[in-house]
């Protein structure tokens, strides 16, 4: 779609750059024509046409090759038909109306030339700007689908980027972490660098650095703090290098595996430590035991009728 329409565009540039060539010739060989005739006034003879590449430069610059030939083609119609002398004798005008009549064709096809030149580096500048528009908004789309939040930030800290999914961990919106240091939702970021930033630094050993994931405290809008997974990664910009961090909540997560470990090792009427934890717990003092060369005492307590009690209940 927006390649249509630059199409589309380009085809209305096109017309408007003939428009602005005609007009251009118009005004330059009126306001000639004015002095000269009207005036009466006493110019050189190479003026005129001299004066009528004006046209040809203009439009060389806001349309390119063709129509800044255009333009001279109508500069040395009006030029023959108002200035030259004998008018519209071309084999047998002056001889200096000669010369400045080639004189003024080769500088014409010089500027069409540059015109040429000029309007294709407007043309690859236009499609590098369409590519980066289309990849610019291909990066957002990822970013804005991906369920964890994505932060970006710069060597200073500064978050530049930020997708939607920052308000389900955080409780801010993309837009209000714009222009905010990181340590705000990530603390121990920037105190502990994840990678090197440095220049001198391989994109090897950088690499290294990067995409690993690791536990890292959080800290939402109202102070609260949460256990954070985070995974970076860092690629190199326009402006410098940006870090991308994908952040996820596993305060939930966490939450459950302490829930499946307690009851893993504590009875669940009494919430009492179990067989499991007892042996756990006496592997490890007999072990410290061994390696301090001490001793150690287990002491066991037999409560009358328990098991009844815990198979009824």
């Amino acid at each position: 779609m927006q390649r249509r329409k630059w199409i589309d565009s380009k085809k209305g540039s096109a017309v408007r750059s003939y428009v602005v060539a005609f007009l251009a010739v118009a005004v330059c060989a009126s306001l000639q024509y004015a002095v000269l005739h009207l005036l009466q006034a006493d110019l050189p003879p190479a003026l005129p046409l001299t004066v009528l590449l004006a046209p040809v430069i203009i439009s060389a610059m806001y349309g390119g090759a063709m129509p800044a030939l255009f333009a001279a083609v109508l500069a040395l119609a009006a030029g023959a038909f108002l200035f030259l002398q004998p008018i519209l004798n071309f084999w047998i005008a002056y001889r200096q109306d000669r010369v400045m009549v080639l004189a003024f064709a080769f500088i014409s096809l010089l500027i069409a030339f540059m015109g040429a030149l000029l309007e294709r580096a407007r043309e690859k500048a236009a499609a590098a700007k369409l590519a980066l528009q289309q990849s610019d908004q291909t990066v957002r789309a990822l970013l804005q689908s991906a369920s964890a939040a994505v932060v970006g930030f710069g060597p200073d800290g500064k978050i530049s980027i930020a997708n939607d999914a920052v308000f389900n961990v955080f409780g801010y919106r993309s837009r209000e972490l714009i222009g905010q240091p990181v340590d705000m939702v990530l603390p121990d970021v920037m105190r502990k660098p994840a990678m090197p930033t440095d220049k001198d630094v391989s994109q090897e050993s950088r690499a290294m650095q990067t995409g690993k994931c690791r536990e890292t405290p959080g800290k939402k809008k109202n102070g609260d703090p949460f256990p954070a997974e985070l995974t970076l990664g860092s690629t190199d910009t326009p402006n410098g290098p940006l870090t991308i961090a994908y952040i996820a909540d596993i305060g939930k997560r966490k939450a459950n595996e302490a829930q499946a470990l307690h009851a893993a090792k504590h009875d669940s009427l009494t919430g009492l430590p179990n067989r499991a934890l007892m042996l756990e717990l006496a592997a490890q003092l007999l072990g410290a035991a061994r390696r301090g060369n001490a001793r150690a005492a287990v002491l066991m307590i037999d409560v009358d009728r328990f098991k009844s009690v815990n198979e009824r209940y």
